[in-house]
């Protein structure tokens, strides 16, 4: 790949000044189109007869969501090896020059909008790709793709009134195979569907919706949509012809596309960012890693299958080598709240149960302060689940989510553990009078403080301005989220945060920002760390696991804690076990 052009050589002309919205489709294919029954897709038929409608084939490294997602930001196959993406946990800086950089260059703000942002590694790539936003369930009323959608009319409603250029992009998951998720809220409208066609008419509906809110706000005129699968269904439903061509699609209602010499014979998912910033009317000088190659390129990435790894692997500016030691294990001894059991802890080698045997295990080595992500059960009762999808899998649950309060109560943790919910919580904490709950999830400070029975010993992370003045009010604990750092400018940055004690921020978030991190941390505000996930740094020739325990003893002179999954880390004599 000669004549590379970086960041600092980046030259762009934005013809026009759109907005542009990228729908990426969880699992969604050509052969959804396709349906006998035409009313299921019945607007995506239209949009590919009045829109511009490309034919997109997949490709070896970009056939699952969070690789589809790097793709289209790089232009490269999402092939990293053993390291997955891993990779981007200690990383701070992109080297390729990506479509973000070329709409940073253009003074677009870049949002992300999905339900799970966390999973597989994609807010910590997304962070590295310099996205200024990501809306994920932590900010969400509920974990469906209608709220995606809700909330991306709430921020498009926001920035068109500030007149900011922005650049958006949503992840749906409601069509995830094999049987999509069932959003009961369409139940009347869709009453004879079920399974992944219920799913893929719900998502027709809100692209037609969604539109339709676009045009009425005469917000589409100045506004690039397209919409584009991240990869194809993993499987086949009953509707599939053995003979039908499994492909992707790109659907734009661009005007400019057509008016850019980027005409193919085929195309493929790395074609994608080039098809962006065309439909756009951006001109740019980037070159894209198919600019470098003509023909089957699916062939070709599996031919270069480890020039691509290790071109990928060096791509990204990274903490590899380990900091000097200056914080101090020892410093738990005198206070507990600087090691918090992360969804209550590791329990058998498990994370994420939220489970009465992880409070009662990391309890017994010494633990004070227990995290635990809350959320409602479908008839509206606080449980502690990590996320819906994360549970079902782990409970063995085939029905709707969120269940109701019985269900989920009768439904053990991989078989094994006890769930719970907030009648079984305050038992708990009623019980370990010296234990203190932190809650993440849950933005209804009102709620929660309500059901709560010991309200001296609860933190709860907040995650907007308003619910801040509501747990504010109520003389709540506060732990502000960093979706409430980001928004805070330096000049009342005073103001707001001589009012909470705890800042809650993600690894990826502290590396970026440390100097920032660190003048908080002396003027009062304590914060605290999560997503410290395992990595490899070199020594040398030496390779060595750096974890929680390190992560604490390299940084504790800037943070105030970190959350922690496995506490025998911490009992441990030396830093590398």
């Amino acid at each position: 790949m000669h004549n590379y052009i970086y960041k600092d050589s980046l030259s762009v002309e934005n013809q026009n000044g759109h907005n542009v919205i990228i729908i990426s489709l969880e699992s969604f294919e050509n052969a959804f189109l396709n349906h006998p029954d035409t009313t299921i897709t019945s607007f995506f038929r239209y949009l590919k007869n009045n829109w511009n409608y490309i034919t997109i084939n997949q490709n070896i490294g970009s056939n699952w969501t969070a690789g589809s997602i790097y793709t289209m930001m790089t232009g490269m196959p999402s092939l990293f090896g053993l390291k997955h993406n891993s990779v981007f946990s200690n990383s701070f800086k992109s080297k390729f020059t990506t479509v973000p950089d070329i709409f940073k260059k253009i003074n677009y703000k870049k949002i992300y909008i999905a339900d799970n942002s966390d999973f597989a590694g994609t807010r910590a790539m997304l962070n590295v790709f310099g996205f200024d936003k990501i809306i994920d369930k932590k900010q969400l009323n509920n974990e469906f793709d209608k709220d995606i959608f809700e909330a991306a009319k709430e921020e498009i409603f926001n920035l068109e009134n500030l007149n900011i250029n922005y650049f958006l992009l949503l992840s749906t998951l409601d069509t995830h195979a094999p049987y999509g998720r069932y959003d009961n809220s369409f139940q009347d409208i869709f009453p004879n569907l079920k399974g992944i066609e219920y799913s893929i008419a719900v998502i027709n509906y809100l692209i037609e919706d969604f539109i339709s809110y676009l045009e009425k706000n005469n917000f589409l005129e100045n506004t690039i949509v397209t919409i584009v699968p991240d990869h194809l269904f993993m499987g086949k439903t009953r509707f599939m012809n053995s003979e039908d061509i499994r492909s992707l699609f790109f659907i734009t209602n661009s005007k400019y596309l057509n008016n850019n010499n980027i005409n193919l014979n085929k195309y493929y998912q790395l074609d994608i960012p080039k098809l962006i910033l065309s439909s756009s009317g951006i001109n740019h000088n980037v070159k894209f890693f198919s600019d470098y190659y003509t023909g089957d390129l699916d062939s070709i990435v599996k031919a270069k299958q480890s020039e691509i790894k290790s071109l990928n692997i060096s791509g990204f500016a990274r903490y590899t080598e380990r900091p000097i030691s200056n914080g101090s294990i020892e410093k738990y001894n005198d206070d507990k709240s600087i090691f918090i059991a992360h969804a209550g802890g590791q329990v058998d080698a498990n994370v994420y149960t939220n489970s009465l045997n992880a409070l009662d295990y990391n309890y017994s080595l010494g633990v004070k302060y227990f995290e635990l992500d809350i959320h409602k059960t479908s008839d509206n009762m606080l449980v502690a689940v990590h996320d819906w999808d994360e549970w079902a899998l782990k409970s063995n649950w085939t029905g709707a989510i969120p269940p109701s309060h019985s269900s989920f109560m009768a439904n053990k943790i991989l078989n094994n553990y006890r769930p719970l919910d907030i009648e079984i919580i305050n038992n708990w904490f009623s019980e370990h009078k010296d234990a203190y709950l932190m809650t993440d999830k849950i933005n209804s400070p009102n709620i929660f403080f309500s059901k709560f029975n010991h309200k001296n010993r609860l933190i709860m992370e907040i995650f907007d301005f308003d619910s801040l003045k509501v747990a504010l009010s109520l003389g709540i604990n506060v732990s502000a989220s960093q979706n409430i750092l980001d928004k805070i400018t330096l000049e009342h940055n005073n103001k707001i945060l001589s009012q909470v004690e705890y800042i809650t921020i993600s690894q990826e978030y502290y590396l970026r920002n440390s100097s920032i991190i660190r003048k908080l941390y002396n003027n009062g505000v304590k914060p605290l760390v999560y997503g410290v996930n395992n990595y490899f740094f070199s020594q040398g020739d030496n390779y060595h696991i750096y974890n929680e325990r390190d992560f604490y003893i390299s940084h504790g002179k800037n943070i105030h804690g970190i959350y922690v999954d496995d506490f025998t880390l911490l009992l441990k004599n030396k830093v590398h076990p």
